[in-house]
């Protein structure tokens, strides 16, 4: 297989690697409001990443999707364990924010980057 085209398969590497990942975090998740803040913090700070390349045309229409729900896929496992209402909110923000990213990556930007900024907050 050549270079070039072992790269065309990079966005379906980048999503095979992050499912991964996503499963294996998903396996110990903790009861302890800061560490559930700092959780979907992290994925809200991912999100946010891939909004702004998504808006900024760096990262491809599948891919966007792919990634978007598999983030989605993370908070909404984490819900049933949140007991704090703020928390809760947050976790559907983020949920929110993420099913709008493939179509309005913009706007998804603003609400991640924002509710990143929340769940630091939450996390002190």
């Amino acid at each position: 297989m050549t270079a070039a085209r072992m790269g065309q398969n990079v966005p379906v590497r980048r999503a095979l690697l992050l499912a991964a990942l996503v499963l294996l975090a998903g396996c110990g998740q903790s009861t302890d409001p800061k560490k559930q803040a700092e959780d979907l913090g992290s994925v809200a700070a991912e999100g946010a990443l891939l909004a702004h390349d998504a808006a900024d045309g760096s990262s491809t229409g599948p891919f966007t999707r792919v990634h978007s729900g598999v983030l989605r896929e993370d908070v909404l496992a984490l819900e049933p364990k949140l007991k704090q209402r703020a928390l809760s909110r947050l976790a559907d923000d983020i949920a929110s924010a993420l099913d709008e990213l493939p179509d309005r990556p913009e706007a998804a930007a603003r609400r991640l980057d924002d509710a990143a900024d929340r769940a630091e907050e939450l996390a002190q």
